[in-house]
Parts: C-alpha cells; sequence; structure tokens
C-alpha cells in the first residue's frame, strides 16, 4: 500500500515564520540595534529561536522512531513553545503578566494529560477508571518536572532567568522561599491541570469524537503499511465501540418510542373501551327505567281492572 505524504502546511508556515525572526534577531545583534527593550536583548531573543527551532524538530525525530503524532498535535506542540518562548521570552509575558505562567502551565499540563490518558485508553481501557485518572494525573506530573529540570539546564547553558530564580527587572538574586516560588507554583499547576483532565475523560460522559482523538500519540510499527496522517481517524477498536455505542443509543431512542406509542395507544383503547362500557351501562340503565314504566303501567291497569269488577 503506498503511503500518503504528510505535508502539514501549518506546521510548516510556523517554522518558517520562525526562521524569518531568528534572521532578524541576528541582523539586529549585529547591526546593534536597540531602539526596543526587545532589540536590546537580541542575544537571548537568537537563542528563543534557536531553542523553539530544535524542539520544532521533534516529532520528526519521533516519527523516525515510528512514534506518530496527529497533525493537531504537532502545530498545539509548536504553538506551545512558541508562547513559551516568543511571547513569555522575548516579549516578556512572564514578567510584565502575572497570571501568565499560571495560565500556560495550567493548558500545557491539561492537553498533556489529554494525549496521555488516549494512550492509556488504548493500552488500559479495561481498567478502572481510578486508575486511569490516577496514571493520567502521576504522568502528567512527571512531564512537568522534567520540563522544570529542562528549564534549570537551560538556565545553567545560557545564564537564562527560565526558573525566575532572578528578579526579572534588577537581576538580583532571590533567597529562601521567594527563589523557590515560580517552580512550584509550575509544578501545582501541572498537577492541578491533570487532575481536571482526568476528571473530565474519566468520570464524565463524552459525546461525539473525544479531543484525545486529535491530540494522539502513537506507536506504528516499522512493518506496518499504515498511513497515520487523518487526525479524524480512529482507532479500530475505539471506532466499533463508538459505532456500537451509537447504535445501542439507536435502539434505545427506538424502543424509547416504540414504548409511547404503545402507551399513547393504551390510553386511547383504554378510553374507548371505558366509554364504551359507560355507553351500555346507559342503555342497561335507560332499557331499565322503561322496563319498570312498562310493569308500572301493566300494574296499573291490573289494578283498574279489579276496581271495575
Amino acid at each position: 500500500m503506498h503511503k500518503k505524504k504528510d505535508y502539514n502546511y501549518i506546521y510548516y508556515f510556523i517554522q518558517l515564520v520562525l526562521v524569518g525572526l531568528l534572521i532578524m534577531f541576528i541582523c539586529t545583534y549585529f547591526a546593534d540595534v536597540q531602539s526596543t527593550e526587545v532589540f536590546r536583548e537580541s542575544k537571548e531573543n537568537i537563542l528563543n529561536c534557536i531553542y523553539c527551532l530544535l524542539f520544532s524538530l521533534l516529532p520528526f525525530v519521533l516519527k523516525r522512531w515510528n512514534i506518530h503524532s496527529t497533525k493537531t498535535l504537532q502545530v498545539y506542540f509548536l504553538l506551545a513553545i512558541i508562547v513559551h518562548f516568543i511571547l513569555g521570552g522575548t516579549l516578556h509575558f512572564y514578567r510584565d503578566v502575572w497570571i501568565f505562567s499560571w495560565i500556560v502551565h495550567l493548558t500545557n499540563s491539561f492537553l498533556i494529560a489529554t494525549i496521555i490518558y488516549g494512550i492509556l485508553l488504548r493500552h488500559c481501557k479495561n481498567q478502572s477508571k481510578l486508575f486511569m485518572f490516577l496514571l493520567s494525573v502521576a504522568f502528567t506530573a512527571l512531564v512537568g518536572v522534567l520540563w522544570e529540570i529542562c528549564e534549570y539546564a537551560i538556565d545553567g547553558l545560557s545564564g537564562g532567568n527560565m526558573q525566575r530564580f532572578n528578579n526579572s527587572i534588577t537581576g538580583e538574586p532571590f533567597i529562601g522561599r521567594r527563589a523557590l516560588q515560580d517552580t512550584m507554583v509550575d509544578l501545582m499547576m501541572d498537577v492541578l491541570g491533570g487532575v481536571l483532565a482526568g476528571f473530565y475523560f474519566a468520570f464524565t460522559n463524552i459525546k461525539g469524537v473525544p479531543l484525545y482523538k486529535f491530540l494522539e500519540l502513537k506507536y506504528v510499527k516499522a512493518d506496518t503499511n499504515i498511513s497515520y496522517q487523518e487526525d479524524s481517524v480512529p482507532n479500530s477498536a475505539l471506532q466499533k465501540a463508538i459505532e456500537e455505542e451509537k447504535a445501542r443509543k439507536l435502539e434505545e431512542k427506538a424502543r424509547k418510542q416504540k414504548n409511547k406509542i404503545d402507551r399513547k395507544q393504551h390510553k386511547k383503547l383504554y378510553r374507548q373501551e371505558k366509554l364504551k362500557t359507560k355507553k351500555e351501562q346507559n342503555l342497561v340503565k335507560k332499557q331499565i327505567k322503561i322496563n319498570n314504566k312498562k310493569q308500572k303501567a301493566v300494574n296499573k291497569n291490573n289494578e283498574r281492572g279489579i276496581n271495575e269488577k
């Protein structure tokens, strides 16, 4: 079977924008342009663009190991990296917007938990909901810890301040508990996002195509002639389960409709039978009255005849 080529134009367009930003910051660095704060930190911005481009190659590296991802997941991953390095680092959203870090970590951890839940659903679908919930939260927390380790390593290599252990304005290092605040709050947001996603997927009924089908990470054997390109192509077992659930719901709906019609028909027949019985009773009562009148008339005539004699 011939495999379709995977052209993710949105992903490539974002990569092209990153390359353009990298060239711009390199030019401003050598031209010594310092018109704004962004251009005064061209060296750090160059590093941020390089980090984004290196991380953008991760889906292609994973594909070499037969780990495939949906186009939606690839675009989301690259946008998350850009939000962190470009918006947070280059444009200083982490420094100027105090809630920005909370939103980023909460959103990312929710979607990471979504990806993990999809993987667990494929391989551990016979497990209890509580097990799936705890495992998805645990894996999400692990990813958050690994990311903080990555930030620590990048700060050590580039002299950055991704973990916010220094004052972003004065450059003075924080002391004691304040130096750990950013890292610990990030980890708490990661765990909270995992908990929210776990509750959403494990303890609620999801209608339609679940979110984790669009953010799927899947291992495909090298000798398998399967093209894993479309976001909306579900796993065969899951698709079968979805179809069975739809068929069950349709059957249940048809059964309820039939019961409703039967109840209406029964009520109609009951009313007709009741009306018929009432009419028959009225006719019997009328007939009895007529017979009583006739009997009274006969008795009266008999009495009148006896008196005349």
